[in-house]
């Protein structure tokens, strides 16, 4: 009978292993980010993110909400072409708040030392999670500091085209505003800065975990069948084995 026992432990084991547990959710090098940049397959949907829920695309999103910093070397020397540029700024607005404004201020040195050339509205104007951000938070001291120099940055490209909305902004006024149409849509605030909720990277980092998991599970789902299977025939045979057994003494 041990040795039934045993046997039914070891095919338990392996069903469970069959499964997927400890799927791999590290997000992308800074290779594979370079590589993903330049892959003209990648398609953008308007508000600059990745079209489709891709593993991939997930893991390109988490690479830069987590490594800020080395997506502005990539804005710097990969990304020639508002596809990529695109792709980079609004991946980073899963960031936390304050290091979302540490990273516009980023792009903002870059565009100054002429190292950047990029269309100003592409990353005043959030187009996804930070939609409304810098408005909403206009009077907090260092999201005032980074308005002003983005303000520069745009008035600089297309004189005259911005005074109004800037002066809007600085006032409050387009707070009060997007205040009254999200709250006529139902739709939530934006994230303040004091709070520097982490939400929308937790979120993301979860969904690629999921898409991961369910990725691998499809892999070894006919293992994952077998071991089953295995389980149910065995357990029969051990039961009408064990209970001979007893019968012999």
């Amino acid at each position: 009978m041990i040795k039934g026992e045993n046997t039914v432990k070891y095919v338990v084991v392996l069903s469970l292993l069959f499964m997927g547990f400890g799927v791999d959710a590290k997000t992308m090098s800074l290779e594979e980010a370079k590589a993903f940049l330049a892959d003209e397959q990648v398609k953008v949907l308007e508000p600059g993110i990745p079209l489709g829920r891709t593993p991939q695309n997930l893991a390109f999103l988490r690479f830069v909400a987590e490594n800020w910093q080395q997506a502005l070397s990539l804005l710097e020397g990969n990304a020639p072409d508002l596809r990529r540029q695109y792709l980079i700024v609004v991946a980073a607005e899963y960031l936390p708040p304050q290091d979302y404004v540490r990273f516009r201020n980023g792009v903002c040195d870059l565009m100054e030392s002429g190292k950047l050339k990029m269309p100003g509205w592409t990353f005043y104007c959030g187009s996804f999670i930070k939609q409304g951000f810098l408005a909403y938070n206009y009077d907090q001291p260092e999201v005032a500091a980074l308005i002003n120099r983005i303000e520069t940055i745009c008035k600089a490209q297309e004189p005259g085209q911005w005074d109004k909305y800037f002066s809007e902004v600085k006032s409050g006024e387009a707070k009060k505003n997007l205040m009254k149409d999200l709250t006529s849509d139902g739709d939530p605030m934006p994230e303040t800065y004091q709070d520097n909720s982490k939400d929308a990277l937790r979120k993301l980092v979860k969904e690629h975990k999921l898409l991961l998991a369910g990725g691998k599970q499809n892999k070894t789902s006919s293992l994952w069948l077998y071991a089953v299977l295995s389980l149910c025939t065995l357990a029969p045979i051990l039961y009408f084995l064990r209970r001979k057994l007893k019968t012999r003494h």
